[in-house]
């Protein structure tokens, strides 16, 4: 695509705007690669501020609609009384959510729940205590070599194998 002149913020702004904040509807609009798009937002604060609060916008509508998930839709007949689901709660959503958002409250992954009561596993790590700020992926992988310890002996594990 041809580079065209950047332009102004007020025509910017509308286009941002009318795209919910994706660069790539914006370069089509103004028929312009994305890369230039992406150079005129980093050029002007005022600009990323607006793209930002678009996103965060849109981050805030998830989050409605994953409230509106968790509880499900119920049906309800003419006196306001429950008689099924227009929609179910969603129960993956739900463990998912008390699982990321719930940490601070009890709930942890089995894999964690699992490493605090395994005191055999927790004396190999000093801090073992924090295994709660690692990301899912790091803990799997502490698990397997902890395993691996306990199974096969600390001679046998080569340090590459450390996550």
């Amino acid at each position: 695509m041809a580079q065209r002149k950047r332009p102004s913020d007020d025509v910017l702004h509308k286009l941002i705007k009318d795209s919910g904040g994706n660069l790539s509807r914006v370069a089509e609009a103004a028929s312009v690669s994305r890369a230039a798009v992406s150079l005129w937002v980093q050029a002007s604060p005022e600009i990323q501020q607006l793209l930002q609060d678009i996103r965060d916008e849109r981050v805030d509508d998830a989050e409605d609609s994953v409230g509106k998930l968790i509880k499900g839709i119920p049906k309800l007949d003419a006196n306001g009384e429950f008689i099924g689901w227009v929609q179910r709660p969603d129960t993956e959503l739900i463990k998912f959510i008390l699982l990321t958002l719930g940490q601070s409250r009890g709930y942890v992954p089995p894999n964690v729940q699992a490493m605090r009561h395994q005191p055999e596993r927790q004396a190999l790590i000093p801090g073992m205590s924090n295994i709660e700020k690692l990301s899912g992926g790091e803990q799997e992988s502490l698990i397997k070599l902890l395993d691996a310890l306990l199974s096969e002996g600390a001679e046998d594990i080569e340090h590459t194998d450390l996550p």
